[in-house]
């Protein structure tokens, strides 16, 4: 006889349902593995609080939790830690505005963090139960715990593994238990650790999904979620995107490990990183394994102009004296340069790896999303795939950034009224050109945004170019962006290349007057409600600023954001992103680009 069989299961508490395997309780009903006999007490609490101090460190890049506080009760309500303190997330909590000493009950919107906490619980489930009975109808609980469903820690039995713990969690096994103490299916984010793959749990208790709905997975590359003070867009638009399937009844969860799992999901959702390519078909190959339908979001640029400006942009900058880098510019604006034997008309190919990754992981899926129609019809021509798509706008917060306050940045920052740009220091953007374009106009300029080790060059160019006080931001909150829009008066951005600039969108909605490149598919976006050049010339983006400065019709940028407002909310997003979901599901794809219609 099995003597395990009459124990109950410490994680989800079952009985008659569990046997020895390899020195551990197994559980037939929730699929967890636990330490069998368990270590004294005093053993396992001392091992916890090791384990929970050597993690943190892992969160000082990315925290989930602080960016889960800021998702979910936006800069307001208590926060309780359980188990060891973790002063470097608290201060950071609390600078964000989060109470960490008013954390009763009956105190406003709490979260509870149980963060690394239940590996080496004696009773996990005990533990859900207890703060299941200390959380209000709208607190929110967050979980992490190792993978044990992931690839490599699968296949072995536990005691072969590095780290030890006391209990060994899969999804299932979470949503199981999670599903049974709550009565509600928590968002789960399948993430990357320090020492193997994690789970990150959020039990939302006023966004409520019951069981039964549509499962989705939606997958990103680990880089969006790199820096939790670094290019908040598009993992806001992910997370954003998540939230609002939920409230519409969808289980949907969240992958950014480079193999997710995708067993028993409906679809799966891919967003495709421009520049790792080769790393979302690696992903979407897993999609295929699992046999379910999926949805590529196909944020595609065609790099081969920017490539060449990239290359050459720097050196024409750096030329010597002022009529060479005239010359060079004039030839750059003719479309004739030429520089180290590539040719402006021909401009310099992306590498064919990255195509044919490009290539194949477009048509690996069964549905594409693309952010204008010049998207999709640059896949077609580029890479000649054509697969059934959707066009879903890029989004933005409406409740934010329609309510900038302009007082406020002008106290802070001391300037009132003046033509801003937002996005990365990089060749790309074009910021440079912007800021030679308007070196003896007199506008006042501000730039926002931060270069990267490769761009510094670039930073410094840009400085050193730069109009006599122009005001440079490394980086602003999305509050803060909210409010130089708003005492701004014309947003400037004439890229190479876009998917869809969210800094032109956010100013949109702001009511800035737009300025942006003529290149990809702005023209879908702002129609003839902004003011459009060409990025290799400086004459082309000086007349379209001073247009946009001089413009006296105030009933343009009131069609912009009222527009805006109602046709690029994150509501309109989600909205739209769940049609092309039910017609996956359903059968009904729109038909692909025909072959004659992308000319």
């Amino acid at each position: 006889m099995n003597p395990a069989g009459l124990t109950s299961c410490p994680v989800c508490g079952a009985r008659g349902a569990t046997e020895v395997r390899a020195s551990h309780l197994y559980c037939r009903t929730c699929s967890a593995y636990t330490l069998f006999p368990a270590p004294d007490a005093e053993r396992v609490e001392q091992a916890s609080e090791r384990y929970q101090e050597r993690m943190a460190e892992s969160d000082r890049g990315f925290d989930w939790r602080l960016f889960f506080l800021d998702l979910l009760l936006g800069g307001q309500g208590a926060v309780e830690v359980l188990g060891v303190r973790d002063s470097a997330f608290e201060g950071a909590a609390a600078s964000r505005g989060y109470d960490l000493h008013s954390a009763a009950a009956g105190s406003g919107r709490r979260a509870l963090i149980a963060w690394d906490l239940l590996d080496y619980d004696p009773a996990p489930a005990a533990t859900l139960r207890e703060c299941r009975q200390r959380m209000g109808e709208e607190d929110l609980l967050l979980i992490r715990v190792r993978d044990r469903g992931a690839d490599g820690a699968r296949q072995q039995v536990p005691e072969q593994r590095p780290w030890g713990c006391l209990n060994y969690f899969e999804q299932s096994t979470l949503e199981t238990i999670v599903t049974e103490v709550f009565g509600q299916v928590p968002w789960i984010v399948q993430s990357p650790g320090p020492e193997g793959e994690m789970l990150v749990v959020v039990i939302d208790r006023r966004r409520r999904v019951v069981p039964g709905g549509r499962r989705v997975l939606l997958i990103a590359h680990p880089d969006a979620f790199g820096d939790i003070d670094d290019a908040p867009g598009p993992r806001l638009r992910i997370a954003k995107t998540i939230v609002g399937l939920r409230e519409r009844g969808w289980i949907a969860d969240l992958a950014i490990t480079a193999h997710p799992h995708c067993e028993g999901y409906d679809l799966a959702h891919l967003y495709h990183h421009a520049w790792r390519s080769q790393d979302g078909l690696a992903q979407a190959t897993r999609v295929l394994y699992a046999g379910i339908p999926l949805v590529v979001s196909a944020i595609y640029m065609e790099l081969s102009e920017s490539n060449f400006a990239v290359d050459v942009l720097p050196r024409i900058f750096q030329a010597w004296p002022e009529e060479e880098r005239e010359a060079l510019l004039a030839s750059l604006a003719r479309g004739e340069l030429t520089s180290r034997g590539s040719d402006q008309p021909c401009r310099i190919p992306v590498a064919e790896p990255v195509l044919e990754a490009q290539r194949a992981l477009f048509d690996l899926a069964d549905h594409l999303i693309g952010l204008s129609l010049s998207e999709i019809r640059t896949i077609a021509h580029r890479l000649g795939v054509h697969r059934p798509f959707t066009i879903v706008p890029n989004c933005a917060d409406t409740s934010l950034f329609t309510r900038g306050c302009r007082e406020r940045f002008v106290e802070r920052y001391g300037v009132d009224d003046f033509v801003i740009s937002v996005g990365h220091l990089e060749p790309r953007k074009n910021q440079l050109m912007l800021l030679y374009a308007l070196a003896d106009t007199g506008l006042p300029l501000v730039i926002v945004g931060a270069a990267n080790e490769i761009t510094r060059d670039y930073q410094d160019l840009c400085r050193y170019y730069a109009p006599a006080g122009t005001l440079f931001i490394s980086q602003l909150a999305q509050h803060e962006l909210a409010d130089a829009f708003a005492a701004a008066r014309v947003h400037a951005l004439p890229s190479w290349n876009e998917g869809a600039s969210l800094a032109s969108i956010e100013a949109a909605m702001s009511g800035c007057r737009i300025v942006v490149g003529d290149r990809a598919g702005e023209w879908e976006y702002y129609r003839g409600d902004a003011f459009y050049c060409s990025p290799a010339s400086p004459a082309s983006i000086r007349q379209a600023v001073l247009m946009a400065w001089n413009d006296e019709d105030d009933a343009r940028a009131r069609r912009l954001c009222e527009r805006f407002a109602a046709e690029h909310s994150f509501e309109a997003h989600v909205t739209a992103t769940e049609e092309a979901y039910g017609s996956v599901l359903s059968g009904t794809c729109q038909p692909a680009l025909a072959e004659g219609a992308q000319r």
